[in-house]
């Protein structure tokens, strides 16, 4: 894989995690009440409001409800959306790392394959040679002894 392709990837990822709109919830986004998050956000089974943060220090989604309670007051918190996209970075530099050494270890496949049909091609001229000699000997020692 390209080093441009990887230099980009990581260059990427630094952007996302460089900008700091969604490091630290507001108290204006700590004020939803229960049932004003989107329908596609999971709810918080304990204060059924929206799992709309990520605490790292559990590495768990949280509500505001719980970004309040003593469980995760205090911890690195961000929003789910921002650490979704952080992660989803991070795969995908990891996904072309991954792929770069599959192909790496392909080439190391069919370079071992053709050493080995290389290794085949030699041994067997070199058994066809020895049988010719072989063969040469047998003949010779027919003779000999025929002549005696």
């Amino acid at each position: 894989m390209p080093g441009s392709v990887m230099a980009e990837m990581k260059l990427r990822l630094q952007h996302v995690q460089s900008s700091e709109e969604a490091l630290h919830p507001s108290s204006r986004d700590l004020a939803s009440k229960p049932g004003d998050s989107p329908t596609n956000v999971p709810l918080c089974p304990i204060h059924q409001r929206g799992l709309e943060y990520f605490c790292r220090n559990h590495q768990v989604c949280v509500c505001s409800s719980c970004l309040e309670t003593a469980e995760h007051k205090g911890h690195s918190t961000v929003l789910a959306k921002r650490e979704w996209q952080i992660k989803k970075s991070q795969l995908g530099i990891t996904e072309v790392e991954l792929m770069d050494l599959i192909t790496q270890r392909e080439r190391k496949i069919e370079e071992i394959q053709r050493t080995l049909g290389d290794i085949k091609v030699c041994a067997e001229r070199e058994t066809s040679g020895s049988v010719q000699v072989f063969s040469q000997l047998v003949s010779c020692v027919e003779r000999c002894q025929s002549e005696v």
